[in-house]
């Protein structure tokens, strides 16, 4: 036996409405979401913006631009899959500081995989990040998939820096888990990260998914 309250509104003691229920069943707030959560409401609170969602195929790279990366947030979260044009490449990414992509050596980048393998470290290069610790295969099911927490975009008191771990599926068919991390020196503190390329080190990426999301 099923019991229901059927209600038009809620209301608070004043009279005033909380919420209204439609014919169909769908319940409106009356008031409007935080801004962190992409409404107009209160503007402290604290969340996840999604910023781009995204599926592409038969690209050169992949480019956040300054329409992703801006002043509008500090951090960001991202989740990311890639899959190779190619057996065998590398996955790196590149940063763009004032519109223009960083080929100093002003970075520091590290990537360790969990299958007992050594840890690559470079500490004075171009590259801002490295995701891929062996040769991305390219074979049905294999690729790369991950995520990572960018920091301190905008802050000019440290440099931009980022830190992640993926699934990365070499041409061996075998999985192996990463951890990896890159960050521009602090000599580059008041630069204002506002873009990153994904490029794979051969060919094309043939199909990838995306999703960036503002921290407030």
């Amino acid at each position: 036996m099923s019991s229901k309250i059927g209600v038009q509104n809620i209301a608070h003691t004043n009279g005033t409405n909380a919420m209204t229920v439609s014919a169909s069943g769908v319940v409106a707030l009356t008031s409007p979401l935080p801004v962190a959560s992409g409404g107009t409401g209160q503007s402290t609170a604290s969340g996840m913006v999604k910023i781009l969602d995204t599926t592409f195929t038969n690209q050169d790279d992949f480019v956040l631009t300054s329409s992703h990366l801006n002043s509008t947030y500090d951090r960001y979260q991202m989740l990311y899959n890639f899959f190779p044009a190619t057996d065998g490449p590398q996955l790196y990414a590149y940063a763009y500081v004032g519109g223009n992509r960083v080929t100093a050596t002003n970075h520091s980048i590290q990537i360790l995989p969990l299958d007992g393998g050594s840890t690559t470290t470079n500490t004075n290069i171009d590259i801002f990040f490295r995701l891929s610790r062996y040769s991305v295969g390219n074979a049905a099911g294999e690729g790369i998939s991950g995520s990572a927490i960018l920091q301190n975009v905008n802050r000019n008191t440290a440099p931009y820096c980022i830190s992640g771990q993926n699934t990365e599926i070499p041409n061996t068919g075998l999985p192996v888990q990463n951890i990896f991390g890159g960050s521009a020196k602090p000599a580059q503190r008041a630069d204002a990260l506002n873009g990153i390329q994904f490029i794979f080190s051969g060919g094309q990426i043939a199909s990838g998914t995306f999703q960036l999301y503002g921290v407030a």
